[in-house]
């Protein structure tokens, strides 16, 4: 049986079109370092997600990249982008999620991920609340 699997060339040059498309729509593109290694964030506008994971390969890293960019899923998605299967993106109607809900095949709720210690001192969010836990306990 044939691997359905796209290379990474292929997946990198699709991330580049799809980053091309949301800075023509005028949604600005960033990336920034994450916890090192095989992690980055990236950032459309104010919101912003996390791709791959500590020690990832390049081509692990650019997979997930490519399913945050391209597919439309990733760690904590949270770019309202459009996929290549949905085409414009379209806002759901109430009945139309309750729809989506009951089919029980899509995943409504981010796959629990558990982080290991020794890479919380490298996380933003971790990083901002033990410092306001450190400025709340000298109050």
């Amino acid at each position: 049986m044939a691997d359905d699997r796209i290379s990474a060339e292929r997946m990198a040059k699709e991330i580049l079109l799809k980053i091309f498309e949301l800075a023509n729509k005028g949604i600005n593109v960033t990336f920034e370092e994450d916890w090192g290694g095989g992690t980055i964030t990236i950032y459309c506008n104010d919101r912003h997600t996390h791709c791959g994971f500590p020690e990832a390969t390049s081509d692990e890293l650019i997979e997930s990249i490519y399913n945050t960019l391209v597919v439309g899923k990733g760690l904590s998605f949270d770019i309202p982008i459009p996929t290549k299967s949905q085409g414009k993106e379209k806002k759901l109607t109430l009945q139309e999620l309750k729809e989506l809900t009951a089919r029980g095949d899509l995943p409504t709720k981010p796959a629990s991920v558990k982080i290991p210690e020794s890479v919380k001192k490298y996380d933003r969010i971790y990083q901002t609340q033990e410092r306001t836990r450190k400025l709340l306990e000298d109050l």
